[in-house]
């Protein structure tokens, strides 16, 4: 996917390396639980398949908070890549458990 920022088109993939980056932005393993969590690791996309980005996180923001359209497209990719994802995560939960 491509989404436009400032005038500069950017693509967005799912990678490995995004979690790289995310983990070592923020030195903990990646676990979306927060807020922050989810725009760092929307960040971590951006760096990740766009290695000339010369947008700094501070900008990034700035622009998700004047461009509505532009959060908007890139939550519905989240919520459709985690939804993909899902697919190949082990529920080890005791109901898990008790179904088998």
């Amino acid at each position: 996917m491509n989404i436009r920022i400032n005038d500069t088109d950017y693509c967005i993939k799912w990678t490995l390396r995004a979690f790289f980056i995310y983990e070592q932005i923020t030195g903990k393993i990646f676990k979306m639980q927060t807020l922050t969590d989810e725009y760092v690791f929307i960040y971590c996309l951006l760096l990740a398949n766009n290695p000339e980005i010369q947008l700094t996180f501070n900008e990034f923001i700035d622009v998700l908070d004047e461009e509505v359209e532009v959060l908007k497209t890139l939550k519905e990719f989240i919520g459709k890549e985690m939804a993909k994802q899902a697919i190949f995560t082990v529920d080890t939960t005791e109901d898990a458990k008790k179904k088998n």
